[in-house]
């Protein structure tokens, strides 16, 4: 079957468009269907427009209005919005192609309803079909000058628009909180509270960031709003001497702001702490005790403590968690504290590596940790970890446990994705000969947790069952539906249960009422029932502070609901990530594009330290830093998700390497 474009016309001024389509798509109830384009890095509720047809042999004529396929008013700030055009009887969807003789370039149209958007016909570069184009409205803005003096930062911005009167808009100063160092996503927006008023401005920072003290990075953007919509523009720096005075906190001794153009030749003010230190001039083991002696750079805190602390990788950074912390008494700014190695490496497991801290903490509850600094670089080995000093120059402790190996069949259960599962694939690809080793005996498949322990929602199967999915997708979606994960992980009384969090990181939640959540995995898209959401709230790590908090919360209901099942040693974390490349049918490497997927690595990173932090003692397949990429020849195709098949075996020599040691205790 074809649709094909025989004439279109596009009025850039009133958005009119007409379109005659040659078809041999035969059916009663045939419409034109304008559907948004899925982003796979980020789902979101269906949206599609249908216009009924009058058809005339083959021949189809249509006019329409933009403003009738597309809610302007309800639009937000992204690069890019497609909405290709199809022919549908509701069940069958045929591309309308566009005949290379026809193309053209057309203006855009600006939407009345909403001027911060802009829209245009385009024809897709490899298919050739028609689709709609949104973007917002181009707006650049330049600093011309810039000062600091007194911890007032004033300039002059230059603000100029080729497609609009940036008059008619409310302009805003403000800053916009990076997520981490390379990663250009925002968490937090602060106004600077005053209107650009001829493009000039000055602001106190210390008023600014008065209650962020926190080492963060802050972009600087002008806002544009009008009634329905807002846009941030970066401020570019162009042919301007940055001034990079240093502005001290007047109420917080203990942090300071510096200007810096950022790689993408903007402005950001770069929040931190300022560098001090404890200094160690002292560390003697004594009976697997540390006593460490030295000195702070001040003396008028109420309280002291030394404090152990896990490192997490997140991004290209780190976070940590407190682990340990015990009080220490002070003699001026000497302390002399003893303390069990034991205690400081609690609950770490082999090649965690903990950094060590001095807490002061004030009057009204105010804390600062200052790591440790190795005057004398002492190296001291216990039985599970060593003392070292690290490449900052300060104390850490790495954790080296020797493991033992026995052998027996195990019984495995999965909440997980395919990272897990395909271990447990008797194709050549994966495992062929895994089930002389494991039974596979349930499988939670792309569920998140916050759906796992949230209210049950009705399923009709009439709803998933004239979907392409296998019964087995189906079952899955049931299953994340009805919230029965505990219950059938009881039924099945594992031995193990392996999880990984790719869902949690990579997907989104859809809020069905204030208890009930189901996760928009890859299979609801394909359901009817996905269709007919309408109104409902899609939650993802876009929002990262509200997702992050709903996550954590469902996370502790989770481990309530999961140890009186399974003990926390038998749970195994498998931390995988996406990969950035995969070799081609040339067995060449090949990059994918880069589109999202370090950031969701870093959200990735977050879940799992949150994760660790809760259920320190959970087992870890930690498979972040393998040398395995994807492989186009992948069964389940060529994704940022499938790896090699070395991937999934060194996978299942690591599972080996666990059950193997808890069979030899």
């Amino acid at each position: 079957m074809i649709a094909e474009i025989k004439s279109f016309s596009f009025n850039a001024t009133n958005g009119d468009m007409g379109l005659e389509i040659y078809s041999d798509f035969s059916a009663e109830n045939l419409q034109l269907l304008w559907q948004k384009r899925q982003d796979s890095s980020s789902l979101s509720l269906y949206e599609g427009k249908f216009v009924k047809l009058v058809k005339d042999d083959k021949i189809i004529n249509i006019r329409l209005n933009m403003n009738d396929i597309i809610d302007a008013e309800n639009l937000d700030q992204k690069d890019e919005i497609m909405w290709d055009c199809f022919l549908t009887d509701g069940v069958k969807k045929l591309s309308v192609s566009f005949p290379n003789s026809l193309l053209s370039q057309y203006n855009y149209y600006f939407f009345d309803s909403n001027n911060l958007f802009k829209i245009v016909p385009y024809v897709t570069k490899g298919s050739k079909t028609l689709a709609l184009y949104i973007r917002p409205v181009s707006v650049e803005c330049s600093l011309e000058s810039m000062s600091i003096k007194d911890g007032k930062l004033s300039g002059e911005i230059a603000i100029k628009s080729k497609d609009t009167d940036i008059q008619k808009f409310d302009l805003t100063l403000c800053y916009r909180k990076r997520e981490c160092k390379d990663i250009f996503h925002y968490i937090e927006n602060i106004d600077a509270n005053i209107k650009i008023n001829s493009f000039l401005f000055e602001h106190d920072l210390n008023e600014v960031f008065l209650d962020k003290l926190e080492d963060a990075l802050w972009d600087f953007f002008v806002k544009v709003e009008n009634e329905h919509s807002s846009i941030f523009i970066p401020v570019t720096i162009k042919n301007l001497q940055l001034d990079s005075t240093t502005v001290p906190f007047n109420k917080n001794d203990f942090y300071q702001i510096k200007p810096l153009i950022n790689k993408k030749e903007t402005l950001t003010l770069h929040l931190k702490q300022k560098e001090l230190n404890a200094v160690a001039t002292s560390v003697i083991e004594i009976k697997n005790h540390l006593n460490i002696k030295g000195t702070v750079p001040f003396d008028d805190f109420s309280n002291y403590s030394i404090v152990s602390k896990q490192r997490r990788e997140v991004g290209t950074a780190f976070e940590h968690y407190t682990v340990f912390e015990k009080r220490i008494e002070m003699s001026g700014n000497l302390f002399d504290v003893t303390v069990s190695f034991e205690d400081l490496i609690q609950y770490a497991k082999e090649k965690d590596i903990l950094d060590l801290f001095i807490r002061c903490e004030n009057t009204a509850g105010e804390k600062i940790d200052l790591p440790l600094l190795a005057q004398n670089k002492d190296k001291i080995v216990s039985r599970k970890a060593a003392l070292f000093t690290n490449g900052f120059g300060n104390y850490s402790i790495w954790i080296n446990v020797n493991r033992q190996f026995n052998e027996n069949v195990t019984n495995i259960a999965v909440l997980g994705t395919c990272y897990s599962r395909n271990a447990f694939n008797t194709m050549d690809y994966f495992n062929p000969g895994y089930k002389k080793l494991y039974k596979c005996s349930y499988t939670q498949f792309h569920s998140n947790i916050i759906s796992l322990v949230s209210d049950p929602v009705e399923f009709n199967k009439d709803d998933f069952i004239q979907s392409e999915l296998k019964e087995s997708d189906i079952n899955y979606l049931k299953s994340d539906f009805e919230k029965s994960f505990f219950e059938n992980l009881k039924d099945t009384k594992p031995d193990y249960l392996i999880i990984d969090l790719y869902v949690d990181a990579c997907r989104e939640v859809i809020e069905i009422n204030d208890s009930s959540y189901i996760t928009l995995n890859y299979l609801l898209p394909q359901t009817a029932f996905y269709k007919k959401l309408k109104g409902k709230k899609v939650m993802s790590n876009s929002d990262a502070n509200e997702y992050f908090a709903l996550w954590e919360k469902s996370l502790e209901k989770f481990i309530e609901k999961l140890l009186p099942i399974i003990p926390e040693d038998k749970i195994i974390l498998n931390r995988g990530r996406l990969t950035t490349k995969y070799k081609d049918a040339n067995n060449k490497i090949v990059e994918f594009p880069q589109k999202e997927i370090k950031r969701n690595n870093f959200i990735w990173d977050k879940l799992e330290n949150c994760f660790l932090y809760h259920l320190p003692n959970v087992r870890i397949i930690d498979m972040r830093k393998t040398k395995y990429i994807g492989y186009h020849k992948h069964p389940f195709g060529n994704s940022y998700a499938h790896y090699e098949p070395d991937y999934y075996k060194e996978f299942l020599f690591r599972l080996n390497e666990i059950v193997l040691e808890d069979k030899n205790k």
